[in-house]
């Protein structure tokens, strides 16, 4: 017996979809597992949700841009990253790979997507920017000189390194 397309998808933090060629991001077929972001699979085909009703507000715009865009023929695939917001809130960033698919007369037939959870690594790359920014304003105030060079050259000195160079 073979696995059905669900089944393969279940597990996965890839969801699959595609549509029409219509502005609005409508959806007609997308895997189930995309409940995992907290969106109901039949409120996305049943058009009851529009996509764009669940991209964070601050991301919409840059999504319609540049969805507008491929469809429009300026760009075949869009690859990006944004945020989508459930109904209770949660907020889930996704890395988003869209192709438009067009036919023989250059007509935009559908698009077909892979939209993959990409939370926690922006988790995670949030919290190693946080921690840089303490360690560079704790350097920055030590009595101490601090300065921290790559392949030669300086990319961080406190102001105590700064004075001793007279490069204030």
């Amino acid at each position: 017996m073979s696995p059905t397309l669900d089944q393969v998808f279940a597990h996965a933090s890839a969801v699959v979809m595609w549509g029409p060629p219509t502005e609005d991001h409508q959806v007609a077929f997308v895997t189930k597992n995309v409940s995992a972001l907290g969106v109901s699979a039949d409120d996305l085909t049943g058009g009851s949700l529009p996509y764009y009703s669940i991209v964070h507000g601050k991301d919409a715009g840059r999504l319609r841009r540049a969805f507008s865009g491929a469809m429009g023929g300026r760009d075949r695939e869009i690859v990006m990253e944004y945020r989508l917001v459930s109904s209770d809130g949660t907020e889930r960033w996704v890395e988003d790979r869209t192709v438009v698919e067009r036919g023989a007369d250059g007509g935009v037939t559908h698009y077909q997507g892979i939209v993959i959870d990409i939370t926690e690594r922006k988790l995670a790359e949030q919290g190693l920017q946080e921690s840089e920014e303490r360690n560079r304003r704790l350097l920055g105030r030590s009595f101490d000189a601090r300065i921290t060079h790559r392949d030669g050259k300086i990319i961080f000195a406190n102001d105590t390194a700064a004075r001793l160079i007279r490069a204030e």
